[in-house]
């Protein structure tokens, strides 16, 4: 098994790369949304914006990764 072929493997009917970016992205937007919500009056730990941040970067090398090796 090459890495196109888990590249291009189907999930919920998109390729994988393309599903892993859509969560490094949502990942990021919702890193970006903890200092936010944080502003107007919800109690967000700020770990949660490190986590997701990590996560992010994360998803986001395997996207590459993936997008660069197939």
């Amino acid at each position: 098994m090459s890495v196109a072929d888990v590249a291009y493997y189907g999930v919920f009917g998109e390729p994988l790369f393309k599903a892993v970016g859509l969560a490094a992205a949502a990942a990021f937007l919702s890193a970006a949304s903890v200092p936010l919500l944080n502003r107007r009056g919800a109690r967000v730990p700020m770990k949660f914006h490190s986590r997701l941040a990590w996560t992010g970067l994360l998803l986001a090398a395997v996207h590459i990764g993936l997008v660069f090796f197939s």
